[in-house]
């Protein structure tokens, strides 16, 4: 064991991480050769044609733990084997162990093209041609490898961003340093608001229609978010960015970003990862692209979970149909991003998921309902348990990683216990709502988490559970005692748990307008709006609030806005309970909103970069459809990253059905409800303001949008002939809404036709 005899039997010693296990024959009192005392962990990438010629990633960067004195030869055919594919003992010819290569044939060696040039595996050490042969050049702890297959003189393709590794690393403190904070639990002591709130800032960060940003975190006194496809740094006082760097790709609709060991983590889309150093933003490492998983580019929507100096990641794919294609769960070395190891899987994916250390293993949940135990170090999966229905949330870890607890999207709370072997067991379960797709908050022995009595446009929830007994002790639904106070859509944000002296204080916020931020006291029959952001700023939110050792809030909504609320020492009275957009409601601006209508277009930040290469637009429309409670004045996108109350977006491309039918969109009534039902039933289109589960993509075609207003004017028509009692035959008034609804498929197959030829 690390070189020495070991002073137990093999079956009685517990390896860790880094340990060097080494099996030696020989006779007793032997001293293990030095060249084979310890193991060397180095990383190989493989760079070859693709079937069309072009440079292509067949191996990213993937690290392996190899005995000191192993070549490069043997190290890159270890990494191989574990692709799916195998090498020569010179590496002059790459074969697939079984189908073909990236480049559609079973092998590849030395070629020669029709001009004469010959190509040939290229061997490259640390970023430089290497003066020695592979077979004789001893891997060194640390080296990157690396194999291109070119010409002589042409060079590796480079990366998208400038890398430089050996940047330096800040020792930086992290008061929220990634999604519930450093430590991963979401509680806090902070002096947060609870009589009110003052908004201190808001910053347009111009993603409104598209939401391609990230939740912030807090590391150093700043903040710390992605927005398209920029990191930015943004100052804690004034909302301003005090630098910002480039991405290698956008972030998609759902990004949750890390900081760890001085470095910021960033999920790209494609399953890209990126590190940038905390303080001068320098890229130090980049993984390459998934592949598609059946047509679906693969997308880490997941929380990325940062253990003992690895990052461990899932990403999902969703077929149009809203079948969850598959995704892959990663391990990547956090030094240099190289792939420790990596799990793909078909029929289910890591949508919303999050991992979780136990005492056996790294727990994960899938779309598919499955909860899965990997070795921390290979990946393999030693033990699975079905929960019944799908998770879209992560998992909390409890008593030392022998506990676990996972919600389902039917609203029920798994309690799972791992036994030292890794097998698991479910010891009690919780129905606390309907349905649920929030990540649960542990503290003090309880557990806290929202959820909903239906997945669209229903009524949120606040629940807290006991985590031994698993007895709903509270759920809250509502403002006030009044049904029209209900909280809008369901909360899937992460419960943020704050304790004080006078009681247990639990801030979320809810996938409806008006998009603000709500309180719930323990104990309390009601839950508190504690802020609500001006009308035009007004949108649905599925990102977490995020509290600094100050008591001052950050949080984002689907508007494209970055707010912070100031602590407990400077709070306004709060606003009125009724919510926007429902019955009775009033506008809270006209009462307290002073400090926002104040604010909101104050100290703004640069707006964000117009995505490139994204083929992404949002069709504005100016219908106003009556929606059935809430939301009816609501915000749409425009052109500014601000919103015109009483408009409305119309989002195409929608990556499935199912998650069409999950974006939290208000049913209509009249013929609208008919346009809006077919719409996303029949095409997978909806007309909606807020973040939708199943756009995974984020994009959408670019159409005629006067013709396509015109059709949703058509139907309004017949909606408002309707509601003013004509006698307008029902039939017609449904031709009408459902000659609408071929215009617009005929205008989205005609934009995606238009979209595929760019490509």
């Amino acid at each position: 064991m690390n070189g020495k005899p070991s002073d137990a039997m093999a079956d009685a010693v517990k390896v860790s991480d880094g340990d060097s296990v080494v099996w030696y024959y020989s006779a007793y009192g032997d001293q293990l050769p030095a060249s084979d005392a310890a193991n060397v962990t180095a990383s190989v990438k493989v760079v070859g044609p693709n079937a069309f010629g072009e440079g292509t990633s067949w191996v990213g960067q993937s690290e392996a733990s190899v005995p000191a004195g192993t070549t490069a030869v043997q190290l890159t055919k270890a990494v191989l084997e574990r692709n799916g594919m195998t090498c020569d003992d010179m590496v002059g010819t790459i074969s697939a162990a079984t189908g073909v290569l990236p480049n559609g044939k079973a092998s590849l060696g030395y070629a020669q093209d029709a001009a004469g040039n010959w190509s040939w595996w290229q061997f490259y050490v640390n970023g430089k041609l290497a003066s020695d042969y592979a077979a004789q050049y001893v891997v060194q702890p640390g080296d990157r490898i690396e194999w291109f297959f070119g010409s002589y003189g042409e060079e590796p393709p480079t990366q998208d961003v400038t890398v430089t590794p050996d940047a330096p690393r800040p020792d930086f403190a992290a008061e929220w340093g990634a999604y519930k904070g450093a430590d991963g639990t979401g509680t806090s002591t902070a002096d947060t608001p609870t009589s009110g709130s003052s908004l201190a800032w808001a910053c347009d960060l111009g993603t409104a229609g598209q939401t391609f940003m990230s939740d912030p975190i807090l590391v150093n006194g700043q903040v710390y978010i992605a927005v398209r496809n920029k990191l930015q740094v943004r100052d804690a006082k004034t909302g301003k960015i005090v630098q910002q760097a480039d991405l290698a790709d956008r972030v998609e609709s759902t990004c949750r970003i890390a900081y760890a060991n001085g470095v910021v983590v960033v999920p790209l889309r494609g399953g890209r990862v990126q590190a940038l150093t905390a303080d001068k933003l320098k890229t130090v490492w980049l993984t390459d692209a998934l592949p598609a998983l059946g047509g679906a580019t693969q997308q880490p929507i997941s929380t990325p979970l940062v253990r003992d100096g690895y990052v461990y990641l899932g990403t999902s794919a969703a077929g149009f149909d809203g079948s969850s294609l598959g995704g892959t769960l990663l391990a990547l070395n956090l030094k240099d991003g190289s792939v420790r190891w990596q799990q793909q899987k078909t029929g289910s994916g890591y949508y919303w998921a999050g991992a979780a250390q136990t005492v056996a293993g790294i727990l994960v949940a899938d779309d598919g309902g499955n909860l899965t135990l990997h070795d921390a170090s290979t990946g393999k999966a030693t033990a699975t348990f079905s929960l019944g229905a799908p998770s879209r949330a992560g998992i909390v870890a409890a008593e030392g990683g022998t506990v676990a607890y996972a919600v389902t999207t039917d609203g029920v709370l798994h309690r799972i216990a791992i036994a030292a072997d890794g097998s698991l067991s479910q010891t009690g379960t919780a129905k606390f709502d309907n349905a649920s797709t929030s990540t649960p908050t542990l503290s003090n022995g309880k557990i806290y988490v929202g959820g909903a009595d239906r997945r669209v446009a229903g009524t949120g929830s606040i629940s807290v559970i006991d985590a031994q007994t698993l007895k709903v002790e509270c759920h809250a639904t509502t403002t006030s005692a009044a049904k029209d106070n209900a909280i809008p859509g369901d909360v899937k944000s992460a419960p943020l748990v704050v304790t004080r002296p006078d009681g247990t204080y639990v801030y979320f916020t809810s996938n409806g307008r008006p998009g603000g931020v709500f309180m719930y006291k323990v104990g309390q029959s009601h839950v508190t709006l504690l802020y609500v952001p001006d009308q035009a700023q007004w949108q649905y939110n599925m990102a977490s609030v995020v509290a600094a050792a100050a008591g001052s809030l950050y949080f984002v909504n689907d508007s494209g806005y970055l707010f912070k609320l100031a602590g407990a020492g400077a709070t306004d009275a709060l606003p009125s309970q009724e919510i926007p957009g429902q019955s009775g409601a009033t506008d809270p601006g006209k009462d307290s909103g002073k400090d926002s209508g104040k604010n909101s277009g104050k100290n703004e930040g640069s707006r964000g970069e117009k995505d490139k290469g994204t083929g992404s637009a949002h069709a504005a429309g100016t219908g106003n459809a009556a929606a059935s409670g809430r939301g009816g004045n609501g915000s749409a996108a425009t052109k500014s990253g601000s919103a015109k109350p009483g408009s409305t977006k119309v989002v195409r491309g929608v990556a499935s059905l199912a998650g069409a039918k999950e974006s939290g969109t208000a049913a209509t009534s009249g013929p609208l409800a008919l346009l809006d039902g077919v719409a996303s039933d029949v095409l997978g289109i909806q007309v909606q303001d807020g973040a939708s589960e199943g756009a995974s993509e984020g994009t959408a075609s670019t159409v005629d949008v006067a013709a396509d207003a015109s059709a949703k004017a058509t139907a309004s028509k017949a909606a408002a002939a309707a509601s003013r009692g004509r006698s307008l035959p029902i039939w017609p008034v449904i031709g009408m809404a459902l000659g609408a609804v071929v215009l617009i498929m005929a205008l989205r197959r005609r934009g995606k036709r238009d979209e595929r030829e760019k490509k």
